[in-house]
């Protein structure tokens, strides 16, 4: 066993992390929940591996086999070794944003689906095993993937094999047994893929050999159209739109097509010259069920050479604001209707969460300030229009109003950021707590500084107050003490000590006294229980006293006011109230200065009794090094 600096025991040999069922589900989320995103991400792969076609054999029932083919780039040994078992593997940041390219096929310059490496894992949404089987540069690899739970890893390889291959085409084959459907159909196979994929051209996708077709999208979920452009010509648009939300964007925006071939990538970009508000934003509901093809053949001159855009023509120009213009008014209409129903249900909660009036005329002003953001934030979903109009009603209840707005204005994002950081770590009412404490300490360490700097300061009435907020100067274990300020040492033995006889001196007042009980000698409160050492009586033993003798901060330390100071402890310790015998006192006489020569401390009258001579400058020094610095770094911004 080897031990580390914090004494706890650790096995010699590592321990390794287990990888639970959950996290793995955390890691790939709908893919291996929903059967449609699944076979889609099979697909994508397909797509980014070059692939102009996709076979998928499966006559949609349980308990037989599902198989997709593809005629890709393939895998060699090497490459399934790091991309397949490599979990979370990053395609664009090892490989690029482009697919692969197959030599011959023509496919050049097409954008790749991928970017999370979490696709391989489809084939777990049916079962528990799948197979692999990859042909490329005339070697064949062959192998079978088990997903294991509650186990170190969330999958294993169990069999990997190379051999050679004639050399003929190069893909990837996929077989599993589907062990459950999770209510997938061919014809509902068939309608997402459509959807996902109709506008991607050079890329056929067969289901039982049967093309993948327009023809397949239910008819409530598409509409043809057409969108007259200056000089005479018109873009066919086919709008299709699905009820499945994707987690991202590249499977759905416009996707436009000349003589039947894709150009550029399926995007919502838009073109320079398009106003921003015609924008539809791919986080948005619309963007993200909306897919339009549009056929716009007459802008061939404008394509650039490599098919990755159109160059800026005039007719470009002319047929993209002709498009976006009509999808923006076509859309119109939903989206302010949408907008409407968020702010009726940010009303709704508003009205809640202030309780201002149905009625108030404050209901115009907050309607028009949220109408107002959502015109100017139109990304923003519904749920954060109902948070806004909450926070916009809390602010007008509020003896600040909106002043928190400017100083969110102020802040920069990175400011934002740490500032969400913190709040979401701890809370708000627990920030709000220790930068108040912070606040209510940096103020008492001013309080003090102003009034030793004033000759005319008195200690009873000018420090003295000063000092009984900051008792935590002197360490951790006087934070929030209970202490006695300013009573006699007969009040201070009656109330911290319990006792009741008058003791020699009692009449005196130390300025501040502490005391600790007991083995808790950092305690927050007196403990009124005994301790090691309490005497055959049962008197409770006290650990140790601490003695403030404050004078005015315009007077010098001498030794007739450290006697004076070390007169209360060595009285307090005859006194027998209590047993003194293990009891250390500390006296601190506090002045504005100390007499030249004065020692730092003096133990020769009585070895119990330490006294020390400081000024209200050491006080502030030991304040300050207390804040941890918080004084230094905040003084330049709070002043």
């Amino acid at each position: 066993m080897a031990e580390i600096g914090s004494g706890v025991l650790f096995p010699d040999e590592p321990v390794s992390p287990r990888f639970a069922s959950r996290a793995f589900e955390q890691l790939v989320g709908q893919i291996i929940l929903d059967p449609s995103i699944a076979v889609s991400e099979l697909v994508s792969n397909a797509h980014d591996a070059g692939a102009t076609r996709v076979d998928i054999e499966w006559e949609g029932l349980v308990d037989q086999w599902f198989s997709i083919r593809d005629n890709g780039v393939g895998l060699t040994r090497e490459e399934f070794a790091k991309r397949w078992v490599e979990v979370a593997y990053n395609r664009r940041q090892q490989q690029t944003d482009l697919a692969d390219v197959v030599e011959g096929s023509g496919v050049t310059g097409r954008i790749a689906f991928g970017q999370n490496g979490v696709g391989r894992f489809a084939p777990f949404c049916f079962g528990d095993v799948y197979f692999v089987d990859s042909s490329k540069l005339g070697r064949r690899i062959r192998a079978q993937i088990r997903r294991l739970e509650g186990k170190d890893a969330p999958f294993v390889v169990e069999a990997l094999t190379e051999e050679a291959a004639d050399r003929g085409p190069s893909g990837v084959l996929i077989r599993f047994h589907v062990n459950q459907a999770r209510g997938m159909t061919v014809a509902g196979l068939r309608r997402r893929l459509a959807e996902r994929f109709l506008s991607r051209t050079g890329f056929l996708i067969r289901v039982n050999g049967e093309p993948v077709a327009l023809g397949d999208v239910p008819e409530e979920h598409k509409e043809s159209f057409s969108i007259p452009v200056p000089g005479g010509q018109s873009l066919q648009v086919v709008r299709i739109e699905t009820d499945i939300w994707s987690k991202d964007t590249e499977f759905q925006g416009v996707a436009w097509h000349v003589n039947g071939k894709l150009v550029g990538p399926v995007s919502w970009d838009l073109p320079r010259h398009v106003p921003d508000e015609q924008k539809i934003d791919g986080r948005t509901k619309s963007g993200r069920r909306l897919v339009f093809i549009v056929k716009a053949d007459h802008l061939r001159d404008s394509v650039r050479s490599d098919w990755s855009g159109f160059r800026e023509t005039d007719d470009w120009k002319s047929a993209s604001s002709a498009f976006f213009r009509s999808v923006y008014e076509a859309t119109h209409e939903e989206r302010m209707q949408a907008r409407a129903d968020a702010r009726e249900r940010s009303r709704a909660a508003a009205a809640d969460a202030s309780g201002l009036d149905e009625d108030s005329v404050y209901w115009t002003r907050w309607e028009s300030t949220v109408r107002q953001i959502q015109e100017d934030c139109p990304s923003l979903k519904p749920e954060a229009v109902e948070k806004i109009g909450v926070i916009l009603s809390k602010m007008e209840r509020a003896s600040t109003k909106y002043a928190f707005l400017d100083i969110l204005a102020a802040m920069e994002s990175g400011q934002m950021d740490r500032m969400v950081q913190l709040l979401q770590s701890y809370g708000s009412e627990s920030v709000l707590a220790a930068l108040e404490e912070v606040e209510r300490r940096l103020a008492v360490i001013r309080s003090l500084e102003e009034r030793i700097r004033d000759p005319k300061t008195l200690e009873l009435q000018g420090v003295h107050p000063v000092m009984e907020d900051l008792l935590w100067a002197f360490g951790p274990e006087f934070e929030g003490f209970h202490y006695s300020s300013n009573e006699s040492l007969n009040q201070i033995v009656k109330k911290q000590f319990g006792g009741e006889e008058m003791i020699k001196g009692g009449r005196n007042r130390p300025d501040i006294l502490l005391a600790g009980r007991g083995e808790d000698q950092a305690s927050l409160t007196v403990k009124h229980c005994e301790g090691p050492g309490a005497d055959s009586r049962g008197a409770p033993a006290v650990r140790w006293v601490t003695i403030l003798e404050l004078k005015r901060p315009s007077k010098s330390i001498s030794w007739k006011d450290m006697g004076q100071g070390k007169q209360y402890a060595v009285d307090l310790f005859m006194s027998k109230v209590c047993d003194f015998s293990a009891t250390h006192f500390a006296v601190f006489v506090i002045g504005g200065s100390v007499d030249p020569g004065q020692e730092v401390s003096d133990q020769k009258a009585n070895p119990i009794v330490t006294t020390y001579p400081m000024s209200y400058d050491d006080v502030l020094r030991m304040a300050r090094s207390r804040m941890l610095k918080l004084h230094e770094v905040l003084r330049p911004l709070v002043g």
